[in-house]
């Protein structure tokens, strides 16, 4: 099992992004695992390892799953995939049936995290999926998708502290 240098060079950036939406969240509100976030942010691409598709989540929750590691890891990678997979999307890709939208505050910040991480380089939720839009084209799971994102991202930012004036920070 090897990951590409740009796979290991994303996901640290994918981790560093995570690492700072969790420090911006007031735990009180949300209380975030930090282990589990960082460990999740790093291990999220693993399936890339096997797979260079919209199965890569799944099949990294199975690499998981195989060195005994914890089913949140799993989760993580399971529901990174554009802004999560509802479990009828799933069977249309061809994946075994089940819910892969982020639930956990941890499973959240993780798939955000990779959302505004393009490559190693930090941009908006809309870049982000303008890139796909040009490349596959405005389908509808594209689409729910990036609703589902602009979601996490509004529940995100309402768990956010606050500081002076400012409703929210915003990572970009």
């Amino acid at each position: 099992m090897k990951l590409e240098k740009n796979i290991i060079k994303h996901s640290e950036a994918v981790c560093n992004a995570a690492l700072e939406i969790a420090g911006l969240i007031e735990t009180s509100l949300a209380p975030v695992n930090l282990s589990l976030v960082e460990a999740g942010a790093l291990l999220h691409d693993i399936g890339r390892s096997k797979v260079n598709d919209l199965t890569h989540g799944f099949i990294g929750g199975q690499i998981i799953l195989s060195k005994g590691w914890p089913v949140e890891l799993k989760r993580i990678a399971e529901t990174h995939i554009l802004g999560g997979l509802t479990e009828q999307e799933a069977v249309i890709l061809g994946l075994p049936p089940a819910d892969y939208t982020p639930k956990t505050i941890e499973e959240k910040i993780c798939c955000y995290a990779d959302k505004i991480t393009l490559e190693t380089k930090r941009v908006s939720v809309d870049e982000r999926f303008q890139v796909w839009f040009s490349k596959y084209g405005e389908t509808p799971l594209i689409k729910e998708a990036y609703q589902r994102v602009k979601a996490i991202e509004a529940e995100l930012t309402k768990t956010f502290k606050r500081t002076g004036g400012s409703s929210s920070t915003l990572l970009f």
